[in-house]
């Protein structure tokens, strides 16, 4: 009955956060959903909810980048190709080489191989190349070189 409880609840915060979002169309819905889930905790209630970190992927990830992949504007990715990968991949490798060798600079004992897995873990990946859709609001046309 915990739980069933607990889900009401994250329902109704999402549900929440989308009626906030549009009287306050300004406020981003993730900045409005950390808010209420900041807001959430301050509540005396006594949840202890232990997910399954595979059910945690099944459950929210999988549908959130399924969702966000149907939504993604395909034309403006296939126009924005180069700075994408310039920036996914570009960028997660020269993290991964400047932050392996910081780390196994740092600590010493630290093999260069395991420097870099820690370095690979920590580097920016999808984060990056949506941040580049996201600045561009209009797309470099080919019309402007005629």
């Amino acid at each position: 009955m915990e739980l069933f409880e607990y889900i009401l609840l994250m329902l109704a915060a999402v549900s929440l956060s989308n009626l906030v979002n549009r009287f306050i169309p300004s406020l981003s819905v993730p900045i409005i959903q950390i808010v209420l889930g900041m807001a959430l905790t301050w509540l005396p209630l006594h949840f202890e909810l232990e997910l399954n970190p595979e059910l945690f992927l099944l459950l929210f990830i999988a549908p959130l980048l399924f969702n966000d992949g149907r939504l993604a504007d395909k034309v403006a990715l296939w126009k924005l190709k180069k700075p994408i990968l310039l920036l996914a991949l570009g960028l997660v490798f020269l993290t991964v080489g400047v932050l392996g060798y910081f780390l196994h600079w740092l600590l010493p004992v630290l093999p260069l191989a395991a420097a870099f897995a820690l370095a690979a873990a920590l580097a920016p990946t999808d984060a990056i190349a949506v941040g580049a859709l996201e600045q561009s609001e209009n797309p470099p046309s080919d019309d402007a070189d005629s």
